[in-house]
Parts: structure tokens; sequence; C-alpha cells
């Protein structure tokens, strides 16, 4: 209840960016080559959440690309959800010989892919760097105060609200075409779910 009540600060940041190296083509064959024979995937692949590559078996279900940068999505068997990957930062993908069987619809973890022109701006604690492992981003920045800097697509409100909530209250959220601030989204939100607890 606390974090839902917290009011968003503001601040300028200086931001350095991190520069990510394109897709090895090698990796984006074997990728595309399992995800179109359901084959599964053992990947090391490096989060910026942990900041650590981790080992893991996934389900790949297909192969995309938006702004430059392929993801893959897959079903991860770490954490036991689809997943969205960022091809650029797997280390490494072998075929484990195993196979699968594709769900017949894939939930919309792979919707933010679409062709959607709004977005997002995030500034927040390098707590917030979970959410470049979960959703596709077209900025991730590190600044020299410790916080980071996201800009990723976001495919419709209700979306937006959940993600919104979910991050650290300090985090600075604003239109990513506008430039105003999206404490009001955040607010209603954290209102509307206050407001049936409440007593009446």
């Amino acid at each position: 209840m606390q974090k839902l009540s917290a009011v968003l600060g503001e601040g300028e940041v200086s931001a350095v960016e991190v520069a990510l190296g394109p897709a090895d083509p090698r990796i984006l064959q074997v990728l595309q080559q399992a995800a179109g024979a359901s084959s599964v995937l053992a990947l090391s692949y490096f989060s910026y959440g942990r900041d650590q590559a981790t080992d893991r078996e996934v389900d790949p279900y297909s192969v995309l690309s938006r702004e430059g940068h392929w993801y893959l999505l897959a079903y991860c068997h770490l954490m036991e959800a689809e997943r969205l990957f960022r091809v650029d930062r797997v280390q490494k993908a072998e075929l484990t010989g195993d196979s699968f069987d594709p769900p017949d619809l894939i939930s919309q973890v792979g919707a933010t892919l679409s062709g959607t022109s709004r977005s997002v701006e995030l500034i927040g604690p390098e707590s917030i760097s979970w959410v470049a492992d979960a959703y596709p981003y077209d900025v991730f920045e590190q600044n020299p105060d410790g916080t980071v800097r996201l800009v990723l697509p976001v495919t419709a409100t209700p979306w937006l609200e959940r993600l919104l909530l979910r991050l650290d209250p300090s985090t600075v959220a604003t239109d990513g075409l506008s430039g105003e601030s999206l404490n009001r989204v955040r607010s209603a939100a954290a209102q509307r779910i206050l407001n049936r607890y409440l007593p009446r």
C-alpha cells in the first residue's frame, strides 16, 4: 500500500549510453532454425537485471525484429513463462536434441513488437533494470549517478498501468513523444486499486 501511495520524484539526469553489439549471425541462424523445427535450445543469456550471464533452456516460438534489433520469443524453462530475449545478448545457443509442441495461441508477450508509435521513458534506480529483461526496448542507458534510463514501446494503456505500478516509486515516467509526465496515469491506476481495499 505504501508503494501505491508514493509520490514520484523529478530530477535531471546526465546519461551515458550503453552500446550493444549486433546479433551474432551464427547464433541468429541457430535460433531461426530451432524456432522453425520446434527444437529446444540451451542458451547462455546476459541479463542486465542480474548483471551476469545465466544458462537456461527455452522453447523458441519465433525470431522477430524491431527498430534494428532481433528478438527471440520463447518459453523460458527457468522463469516458467514466455519471455522476449534480445538476440545480441545471447552468448551461446545450442540444440538440446529435444523438441516441443508449439502452443496453438502465443500470449501477448510479443505484442510490444508490433508497429506502435507510442513509447514511455523511464528513469529510475538500477532495480528497474528487470524491465529490459522482460520487454523489448529502444534505449537502455546507465547514468553516472547510478540510475538507468529506458525507452520502450507501449501497446496499450492497461499494460502501461501495470508496468508503472510494478516499478520503484522513485521512477520518473514520461511519455516518449510529448515528454509529459505519466504520474497521473500511475496515480489513477493506484487509486483504483486502493479503492478496492479502503473501508466504505
